[in-house]
């Protein structure tokens, strides 16, 4: 584990199934957390339920950019630097969260056992070119091409702006300070 986590800079496959397993976290945490508060809050409270997560993801934001900065002048077990720490410890968390999502949380549109009992099972072929043909419908439909293209276009900048704190740091500022910018900016 300790040379998984300790990647040299000419590993890049290694850089790269990081990436990845911190990409299935996020991935499997974001959605259904979402798709939980849309089941379980009725109408006239789903606003203030999403407001609510949405104040909860900032503040995560804010804090887990604190402590990156922070820690990635550090050094862990024998030299692994802070901010791999930090990538790793991400991707832990996120797959945690999804497994107790999946253990704990309660999918309210399959409680009865009628509902379960109805839906046909198919195989895993057939469930791909059923994905497929929605897909391909749903891109057909121009209002959402111009919300794909503005969601691409607008990201850029912010992409970007996940790199300010190494320019800062680059450009002479220290690790606190660094944090203390990169906090009362986001």
């Amino acid at each position: 584990m300790h040379d998984f986590i300790s990647l040299d800079q000419v590993q890049l496959h290694r850089v790269a199934i990081s990436r990845g397993l911190n990409g299935i976290g996020l991935a499997i945490v974001i959605p259904s957390i979402q798709s939980l508060v849309a089941d379980l809050t009725d109408e006239t409270n789903r606003g203030i339920a999403f407001g609510w997560l949405q104040v909860t993801g900032s503040m995560g934001s804010i804090i887990g950019g604190l402590f990156s900065v922070l820690l990635a002048s550090t050094s862990f077990m024998g030299g692994i630097p802070g901010w791999r720490i930090d990538f790793h410890l991400v991707a832990f968390v996120c797959v945690i969260v999804g497994v107790l999502v999946r253990l704990f949380a309660n999918d309210p549109r399959l409680d009865d056992g009628e509902a379960k009992a109805q839906i046909p099972r198919k195989s895993f072929c057939t469930e791909v070119k059923d994905m497929i043909t929605k897909a391909k419908s749903v891109i057909k439909i121009p209002s959402f091409q111009i919300i794909v293209a503005q969601g691409v276009a607008g990201s850029f900048p912010w992409n970007a702006l996940s790199f300010a704190p190494m320019w800062l740091e680059l450009i002479g500022f220290s690790h606190k300070k660094v944090a203390f910018l990169w906090t009362l900016a986001l």
